[in-house]
């Protein structure tokens, strides 16, 4: 057990350096927390350094019960939270690309409930798994389970605590994960056909343009430059968006894609895996890694366009903006190259 622990310390200790980063880069960034994008990227990342934290110190001793529910009850505030999270951010991308509704409206009208539905319901769950005696002792940290922790599996095992853990265990965790996949399904689904349906009205403009080429005016010339320009864009656009999009549903079903195949060998096998126990000892705790990495993405690709000649390593320092002289030194550079430029032009004027 204490061998496996420590895949769960290296890993939690990385998600909650990748949690951190991106609050950083969210403070730091000139824009911090006005959008709804970056609030709920905030919102998100905050509850997974309560998971990931804990995941880290997972061989600190729990001394008695109550320091054992206090723990169980951070661990599933992080747990839970940061998932509703995601379904909250597919609900974001399908309201404002596909639904087309507008940043302030949806500041107004639905954010209070992206961010109000997840916290609220995970703290009442975790509240009622304190008060109830499900929180218990379940080998790494505490979460919901039994005392002693087979005692639901054993007949000639009484239970001093958490008889209803099975039932707990499906109603605030098993119910709610189905919810959430199927929310990320159907908004996938929908940023798809949108973007699919933008394209071909894309390509309806381009055959109208090729059409009405025959009309020489200059003002039928600019109607159609522009229309042309203004589809162009929105798409390009909408593909990032929806890029971005499966990107951080990509991060949210990683981690859980070998706790699956570990609980699934189990049932079927009847008995651990110690390959599959690794694997998700090492990617269960990582959404926090996961979700910087997706989250500075962008930022990345876009410095890489506009700079190919530095490193990889120096880029994503840049990006993540812990490489403050890096910047300094970039710009010094380019406006010793612009300073160079002017020099010679003028010395080339004067001569």
């Amino acid at each position: 057990m204490h061998f496996v622990n420590y895949f769960y310390t290296v890993s939690g200790a990385l998600s909650l350096l990748g949690s951190l980063t991106i609050i950083y880069i969210l403070i730091q960034s000139n824009r911090q927390l006005n959008t709804c994008h970056r609030r709920l990227v905030f919102g998100m990342s905050v509850f997974d350094i309560l998971a990931s934290a804990l995941f880290a110190l997972c061989f600190v001793p729990r001394f008695n019960e109550q320091v054992c529910s206090f723990q169980g009850f951070i661990f599933h505030l992080g747990v839970t939270t940061t998932p509703m999270y995601n379904a909250s951010l597919c609900i974001y991308y399908v309201s404002s690309v596909v639904f087309e509704i507008d940043e302030m409206l949806i500041k107004r009208r639905l954010e209070p409930f992206l961010h109000g539905i997840p916290i609220c319901w995970n703290v009442f769950a975790a509240i009622f798994l304190t008060r109830n005696g499900s929180i218990n002792e379940t080998g790494v940290l505490c979460w919901i389970g039994s005392k002693p922790l087979d005692c639901l599996e054993d007949p000639n095992m009484e239970c001093e605590r958490g008889e209803n853990a099975d039932k707990h265990r499906w109603m605030f965790v098993g119910y709610q994960t189905f919810a959430i996949f199927f929310i990320i399904v159907i908004s996938m689904i929908m940023l798809v056909v949108k973007l699919a349906k933008q394209e071909r009205r894309l390509g309806a403009l381009s055959d109208s343009a090729v059409r009405n080429d025959e009309d020489p005016s200059e003002d039928a010339f600019r109607l159609r430059q522009t229309f042309k320009i203004k589809s162009i864009y929105k798409t390009k656009s909408m593909k990032k968006v929806v890029s971005q999009a499966f990107v951080y549903v990509a991060a949210y079903f990683f981690p859980f894609l070998f706790p699956t195949i570990h609980y699934a060998y189990k049932s079927m096998a009847g008995r651990r895996s110690f390959v599959t126990w690794v694997l998700m000892a090492t990617f269960m705790p990582l959404q926090g890694l996961f979700n910087s990495i997706v989250f500075i993405r962008p930022r990345f690709i876009a410095l890489r366009h506009r700079h190919p000649e530095i490193s990889f390593l120096k880029a994503l320092l840049v990006t993540t903006k812990f490489a403050t002289l890096a910047q300094n030194s970039m710009r010094t550079a380019q406006s010793t190259v612009v300073s160079t430029r002017d020099s010679t032009t003028e010395n080339v004027s004067q001569a």
